[in-house]
């Protein structure tokens, strides 16, 4: 039969390597949680870039065209189309009417 002194000793081991063991696992535990978290973000982080240098090269492609767009050959081109769609006006038959400041226009 052992005694009261041995059987302390034994107990204190046991919760001595229950703590162990249950602190290792929560470190384990905690550790794995952490990579996730951590290999999540840095995936995320490469889609953003990815996003971003896509974005940025339709960016360069699209000030390329609004430069062609803008530019005063097209807008020549385009008031020469639109030329035609206006009447020539003698300007001798234009007569305007002047309204004295004092007096409200009225249809």
């Amino acid at each position: 039969m052992r005694s009261k002194t041995q059987k302390r000793i034994i107990r204190q081991i046991k919760i001595f390597w229950f703590s162990t063991t249950f602190l290792a696992i929560t470190l384990l535990i905690f550790a794995v949680w952490q990579m996730n978290a951590y290999i999540h973000s840095s995936s995320q982080l490469s889609d953003a870039k990815k996003r971003v240098a896509n974005l940025s090269s339709q960016n360069d492609s699209l000030q390329l065209q609004v430069s062609q767009l803008n530019s005063l050959d097209n807008f020549n081109k385009y008031a020469e189309s639109l030329k035609n769609n206006f009447e020539k006006v003698d300007i001798s038959s234009i007569h305007f009417v002047s309204v004295p400041s004092s007096h409200l226009a009225e249809k």
